[in-house]
């Protein structure tokens, strides 16, 4: 799958060739004059999970967000609780369906937030707390047991801070061990997280700008 502007998005099979038994149909589409776009594309469990500046799929109503088929037939969600001005990081499926979103995402009057979780039917989980993190971040990934790695520079507004978990609770896990952590070859270099990942539970790959960790 591939996801752009123009079109928004599409499967290739793998000599390169458009893919044509996923048939989107119109595909994402918006009700104003500017074209649609998609920013995220995730596969679990034989769904693709799709997400965009678009409030249209093959003409039916969804914000933001829509989770298709293999075959790129709409399956939901039933509920929009995207606002249609969120702008879209990263996604991840957690394995009850949930989906856990990073970017900007303004709820409500003073309620931006730079993580939110929706259920299965598309509604906002109210439950999930961890809503904001200082700082810059470019990517999160969640563990099998519920803890959240965000990687990126200057969390918590801590210069040379580029990887952070959370515990399920939303509380800061101060037992990720970092020593000295991340740091750069001279003073004046900047040192950035592009990428976290859990290989296996006691072992986390981070790509970035950095000469030595610890």
């Amino acid at each position: 799958l591939f996801a752009g502007i123009s079109p928004a998005f599409n499967r290739l099979l793998p000599d390169g060739q458009v893919d044509g038994e996923f048939q989107i149909g119109n595909g994402p589409s918006i009700s104003n004059r500017w074209s649609p776009s998609v920013a995220l594309v995730q596969i679990k469990d034989s769904k693709i999970y799709v997400f965009g500046t678009f409030d249209r799929y093959n003409n039916e109503v969804c914000q933001s967000f829509v989770i298709l088929d293999m075959q790129g037939k709409k399956i939901g969600p039933d509920v929009n609780a995207l606002p249609s001005t969120s702008y879209f990081q990263d996604v991840e499926i957690q394995p009850d369906g949930k989906v856990v979103l990073m970017g900007t995402f303004p709820l409500s009057g003073a309620d931006t937030r730079d993580f939110i979780r929706l259920n299965q039917d598309g509604s906002l989980d109210n439950t999930f707390l961890l809503k904001t993190v200082a700082g810059n971040k470019n990517d999160f990934e969640i563990h099998d047991d519920g803890n959240i790695l965000i990687v990126g520079n200057n969390l918590g507004f801590v210069s040379n801070q580029i990887l952070l978990r959370y515990k399920p609770g939303v509380e800061l896990d101060n037992t990720l061990a970092q020593g000295t952590g991340f740091t750069h070859s001279a003073a004046s270099d900047f040192i950035t997280g592009y990428f976290v990942e859990v290989l296996k539970p006691n072992l986390i790959a981070v790509g970035g700008a950095f000469a030595a960790y610890k």
